[in-house]
C-alpha cells in the first residue's frame, strides 16, 4: 500500500525541467534507495517527499496522518551549552521545544525554570514523550546530558537520527546517511535501517551501504524517476537495458524522422500529395527531437566502492525497471 505518491509531477527553474511529468510512490516498509548525477535533483525529491517543496503541476499524494522526517545531509551546528536530550526534544512534534527548555536549564542549573517547565510539560502530557525521547537517546549510546560540543562528526550524526526517529515517523529521509562515519557506525545503521519498521528513502553514493540496505533503487534521470528492484548491482544491470532500449527507441524515432524530412523535400508533387495533419505529425516530430535530452554520460556513477568488513548483502533478485513507483 502506498503511504505516499507523486503523479505527473513537472518541477522547473530554468530551460530544461527537474522533474518533467515523473512519478513515484513509496509502499509501506519500503527501503529505497535515491541515486543520480549531481544537479539531477535528488535533494530536491526528498525535499518534494517532506512537503518542503511544492512541483510546478502534478499531485502529492500523502496518507492521512503520515508522519515524516528527515535527517539533513551535513552533523547539526553545536552551540556551546547543548546537550544531546536538549537537541533531540526538539524533534517532538508539539511541545518539544518546552522539553528542550527543561533540559538545557537542568544544565544551567536553573531550579525556578526548571520547576516552572516542569509544570508545563505535566499539563501538556509531555512526559509521557520524554520516555520514548530516553529510549531512543539510549539506543544510540548517549545520555540526555552529554553536550554536543566535542562530540565527533560520526556521534553527531547519531544524535541527528535520533532527533529525527523521536515523532516516530512512518517515512524517514535520508541525507547522504554515511557521510562523516566511520565503518563501525556504518554497519550499525545498516542493521538500524534493516529493522526499522517504517519506510526509508536515501540517498547515497555508497555502493556497498546501497547494496546491504536498499530493496529498491530510484534512478533520478533528466527528468524522470525510474524504478529498479534490487540492490546497486542488480540497478546497474537494470539500467544498462534500459538505456539499450532508449538507444534502440531513438533510433528508430530517428530514421522514421529521417523519412518524413525525405517526403516533405520533394518538392511540388508532394505538396499536392501530402496531408495536413502528417504535416502537423512532422512538426511534432522535429520538436520532440529537438527537445530530447541528451543522455549524460554510461550508467556507471561515482560510487564509493568501500566494502564494509566484506558484509555487503547481495540480492538475487532478477532487475527489471518501470517509470514511476
Amino acid at each position: 500500500m502506498s503511504i505516499l505518491s507523486l503523479n505527473e509531477i513537472y518541477l522547473s527553474y530554468s530551460a530544461a525541467p527537474l522533474f518533467d511529468h515523473a512519478s513515484f510512490a513509496i509502499e509501506e516498509g519500503d527501503r529505497v534507495a535515491i541515486v543520480g548525477r549531481n544537479g539531477a535533483g535528488k535533494s530536491t525529491l526528498l525535499k518534494i517527499l517532506e512537503g518542503k517543496i511544492k512541483p510546478d503541476e502534478g499531485r502529492v499524494i500523502v496518507k492521512q496522518g503520515l508522519r515524516v522526517a528527515r535527517l539533513e545531509q551535513d552533523p547539526p551546528m553545536v552551540s556551546e551549552k547543548m546537550t544531546v536530550g536538549a537537541y533531540c526534544a526538539l524533534g517532538i512534534p508539539e511541545n518539544g521545544e518546552l522539553l528542550s527548555k527543561y533540559y538545557m536549564s537542568i544544565e544551567q542549573g536553573d531550579s525556578a525554570q526548571s520547576i516552572s517547565l516542569s509544570a508545563k510539560l505535566e499539563e501538556h502530557g509531555v512526559w509521557q514523550k520524554e520516555g520514548e525521547l530516553q529510549r531512543i537517546i539510549g539506543l544510540i549510546g548517549l545520555k540526555p546530558d552529554t553536550q554536543l560540543k566535542g562530540l565527533s562528526g560520526g556521534w553527531l550524526r547519531k544524535v541527528a537520527l535520533a532527533r529525527a526517529l523521536v515523532s516516530n515517523p512512518d517515512l524517514l529521509l535520508l541525507d547522504e546517511p554515511t557521510n562523516h562515519l566511520d565503518i563501525t557506525t556504518i554497519e550499525w545503521l545498516q542493521e538500524f535501517i534493516k529493522n526499522f519498521k517504517g519506510a526509508v528513502v536515501f540517498i547515497s553514493h555508497d555502493r556497498s551501504f546501497i547494496n546491504a540496505v536498499a530493496q529498491r533503487v530510484a534512478d533520478v534521470d533528466r527528468g524522470k524517476i525510474l524504478s529498479f528492484v534490487g540492490n546497486y548491482d542488480a540497478y546497474l544491470e537494470g539500467k544498462k537495458e534500459a538505456l539499450r532500449m532508449e538507444e534502440i527507441a531513438n533510433k528508430d524515432f530517428d530514421r522514421r524522422l529521417s523519412e518524413e524530412e525525405a517526403w516533405i523535400r520533394k518538392g511540388i508533387k508532394a505538396r499536392l500529395t501530402r496531408s495536413d495533419s502528417r504535416i502537423r505529425r512532422l512538426k511534432a516530430m522535429r520538436v520532440e527531437h529537438k527537445e530530447r535530452r541528451a543522455r549524460l554520460g554510461n550508467v556507471n556513477l561515482r560510487v564509493d566502492d568501500r566494502e564494509l568488513s566484506g558484509k555487503s548483502c547481495s540480492r538475487n533478485t532478477k532487475p527489471w525497471f518501470k517509470d514511476g513507483g
